[in-house]
């Protein structure tokens, strides 16, 4: 994991678009990614965000990868919630 370093206030974000239209972001939050051999290294960059919002990007984060799927049960996981609910049972 890498560390956190104090970064310069980003003043403003504008996205580009193929078709020439741009838009400036005002507040936000995003990753940018260093791919490298065996890894993936990532930096996030966010501004104008305050406490209560980063805890609202992270949630929002987890739901995305719920609805992604990315945190589906694996069978292992499967196995030992029903030998739980057995032993309760019980």
């Amino acid at each position: 994991m890498g560390k956190i370093e104090p970064e310069k206030e980003i003043k403003k974000v504008v996205i580009c678009y193929e078709d020439g239209e741009e838009k400036e972001i005002e507040k936000g939050f995003f990753c940018e990614m260093h791919p490298e051999e065996e890894c993936l290294n990532l930096t996030f960059h966010m501004f104008c965000v305050e406490g209560k919002e980063l805890v609202c990007i992270i949630e929002g984060m987890m739901e995305l990868g719920d609805r992604l799927g990315m945190f589906s049960p694996t069978k292992e996981t499967q196995e030992g919630e029903e030998e739980n609910r057995e032993r309760e049972r019980n």
